[in-house]
């Protein structure tokens, strides 16, 4: 199975497409919205930026939660 998420994803689409994101982002220290609306650029470069050491590993279990969603 395709994983729906990678470093390439635009957060605004993550966000549309995938709601349920935002809260597993959250409690894993993750902030992708600001004032109300999603910070611009890809997961990728957000997780750089948020000092994420393990960007990769956090996809992975996005995905897998994601997909436990479905």
């Amino acid at each position: 199975m395709d994983e729906p998420v990678d470093l390439d994803t635009q957060i605004e689409d993550l966000v549309s497409d995938f709601p349920e994101s935002v809260g597993f982002l959250i409690k894993n220290g993750v902030r992708c919205i600001r004032c109300g609306e999603p910070i611009w650029g890809s997961i990728g470069e957000l997780l750089e930026e948020e000092g994420i050491a393990d960007a990769r590993g956090l996809i992975r279990e996005l995905n897998a939660f994601l997909i436990q969603k479905k």
